[in-house]
């Protein structure tokens, strides 16, 4: 076998490898994210209320084990309270989390983020408190 051979023969192991480490297709995601997607906000509801309010963070890429959704709103975070499926389901509304606004919140306006097995979702929502 020539030099050149055996290179284009090491490439093709090396992307194999590589390949059936990545499981050949790509970014997987945990069993428990029905929508197998990136974590999305589409919609914080209410968008306002006093420190200690519960919310309804809406979207998509949530996992339905409520404890595996980390909600941070500004600096502080807390996990998610409860997972269900948004009823009626909308293209960006797939998915409903529930959780507690952070007592010691001051006010002004929190972003608002989700951590899902430590991906973060977008962070262009928000929560004001007044």
């Amino acid at each position: 076998m020539g030099k050149k051979s055996r290179t284009i023969f090491f490439l093709f192991i090396v992307l194999g490898a590589g390949i059936a480490a990545c499981g050949g297709r790509g970014r997987t995601f945990s069993d428990d994210i029905p929508t197998q997607s990136f974590p999305r906000i589409s919609r914080v509801d209410p968008a306002a209320g006093p420190a200690g309010s519960v919310i309804r963070i809406y979207g998509a890429g949530f996992s339905d084990v409520a404890a595996n959704n980390v909600v941070i709103i500004g600096s502080a975070s807390t996990p998610a309270t409860d997972y269900s499926l948004a009823n009626p389901a909308t293209s960006d509304e797939v998915e409903v989390l529930t959780a507690t606004v952070p007592a010691d919140l001051a006010a002004k306006v929190h972003p608002v983020t989700l951590l899902v097995h430590e991906t973060a979702s977008n962070n262009n929502k928000t929560f004001t408190i007044p």
